[in-house]
């Protein structure tokens, strides 16, 4: 409805991915695969709502540890690009073209038996409405697949 509160303040990248490590170090998706963390910038900090910028790179992580076997490595990434905290979390396998067509679509999942098909329609929504960032992938049988989640450079306008 519009109306979720967005709170913004300062958050660190290297305690973001932190985090993540620590949800993921006994979290069932990840039994047996392995999240490798890269942290490719000194300047860490920006501006940012923390909650909701877990809830989109919890999302993330776990859809990209579904799509990978027992033994299979996922990396999240931070960095900057022309000033912008970029996050991008990648995995070795490709989506399939009818997949990828739907993937932000509201209620579409992969998943018959669980889920509610509101993970990554829940990542654009808030990464795009709410952080002003802009949540995006790339998929592909050479390369695997990234998400990635561009928040603005400098400062969120404050409502």
């Amino acid at each position: 409805r519009g109306e979720l509160d967005v709170r913004y303040g300062t958050v660190d990248a290297e305690d973001i991915l932190e985090q993540i490590r620590i949800v993921f170090d006994r979290h069932p998706v990840s039994r047996g695969k392995s999240l490798r963390l890269l942290c490719l910038s000194l300047e860490t900090q920006f501006e940012s709502d923390p909650r909701l910028l877990m809830r989109i790179l919890i999302n993330m992580v776990k859809n990209a540890f579904e799509s990978v076997p027992r033994s299979g490595t996922i990396k999240l990434r931070y960095e900057r690009i022309d000033g912008a905290p970029v996050f991008t979390v990648w995995n070795p396998g490709k989506i399939p073209e009818d997949v990828a067509a739907q993937i932000f679509q509201r209620s579409f999942s992969t998943r018959h038996e669980t889920g509610r098909g509101l993970g990554t329609y829940s990542m654009r929504l808030l990464g795009n409405q709410y952080l002003g960032g802009t949540v995006t992938f790339t998929t592909s049988e050479e390369v695997g697949t990234e998400f990635a989640l561009r928040l603005p450079a400098g400062t969120p306008v404050r409502a």
